[in-house]
């Protein structure tokens, strides 16, 4: 179970990478630039269905409402990237009056970037055919959830897959130091530390932190932190605005960083510019595990960046100790 539970973060962590660079219309992202979206789901979900879906666009042309297609299973997907109402409507009503509903059980609608919320229970033809926006309408989570079922071999598979083809090609448009606080983020909110982290007081106190309780190593704190954040600031916010890490994720990423940088300060014996380098050295070695070329200075502005959040150096709650 727990050789299945890491291929399936794994999986989730290049999934996401997918989803995170669609967000800010950075598509360049798999190895072949032009190969169709299309064509990479269908093998994604060939492996997690054990389905046989061919490309539906180049076998029969005129089915323009959807991309994929298993008449044996008799599923068929339509691959998109958004989420408009609009959008399923207009591909339910397509397959209606293409006839399709005589080949196919089952439209599933894949979106590559996030399902949204549809108040919309379901789409309904006379014939009987429904599409049930519960069940049919898919994004990277479903992928990703449905992995839960599959055998450890189709894991390994996928897995296999999508190192190979998700990862920066030449000429890629994301910036290293993009890739960084990106990969960073999905990979701290996956990360987690014994216990929890009640004796840490959740309040941010920049003030008290570096001018009092770090008092002899303010100015190196923030004029360092001023330096990187001219260069990586807003990157760093766009990020998170685009990844929208889920509440636990947040706190796996809270509770981990507070546990490792309380230990490694005391460590150096409360020296934050030696605790600092050691836990750049740490995160680093996570995205190298990762296979990622980092950019250190990302890693450390965002570190920094934590300690004003007060999850990096957390200020103990001295009632609780």
């Amino acid at each position: 179970m727990i050789r299945k539970s890491q291929l399936i973060t794994q999986a989730h962590y290049f999934l996401s990478i997918i989803r995170a660079l669609i967000k800010t219309n950075k598509t360049v992202y798999l190895t072949d630039i032009n190969k169709r979206a299309e064509d990479f789901y269908r093998e994604v979900l060939n492996i997690v269905e054990r389905l046989e879906l061919v490309n539906i666009n180049i076998e029969e042309p005129n089915a323009a409402a959807i991309d994929l297609g298993d008449k044996t299973a008799r599923i068929a997907i339509q691959v998109t990237s958004t989420k408009e109402i609009s959008k399923i409507k207009s591909t339910f009503d397509k397959f209606i009056a293409k006839g399709l509903n005589a080949s196919y059980d089952q439209l599933i609608v894949l979106n590559i970037n996030e399902a949204g919320d549809h108040r919309t229970e379901s789409l309904d033809d006379p014939s009987g055919f429904k599409f049930q926006f519960d069940r049919d309408l898919w994004d990277m989570d479903t992928i990703v959830e449905r992995l839960e079922g599959c055998e450890i071999d189709a894991i390994e598979k996928l897995v296999d897959y999508l190192k190979d083809h998700v990862r920066p090609a030449a000429g890629s448009v994301l910036p290293n130091e993009e890739l960084t606080i990106l990969t960073l983020i999905e990979t701290l909110g996956e990360e987690s530390e014994a216990g929890g982290d009640a004796e840490f007081r959740d309040e941010p106190d920049p003030e008290g932190k570096i001018e009092k309780r770090f008092a002899e190593h303010a100015d190196f704190l923030k004029t360092e932190y001023k330096d990187l954040r001219e260069v990586y600031g807003s990157l760093l916010d766009d990020t998170l605005r685009e990844v929208t890490p889920t509440r636990a994720q947040i706190r796996k990423m809270q509770i981990f960083m507070k546990r490792t940088s309380d230990r490694t300060l005391t460590e150096e014996n409360g020296n934050p510019e030696k605790a600092l380098n050691r836990l750049t050295a740490r995160y680093g070695a996570l995205l190298s595990d990762r296979g990622v070329s980092y950019d250190e200075s990302a890693v450390r502005f965002f570190l920094l960046d934590q300690v004003i959040k007060c999850n990096v150096f957390p200020n103990r709650d001295v009632a609780r100790v």
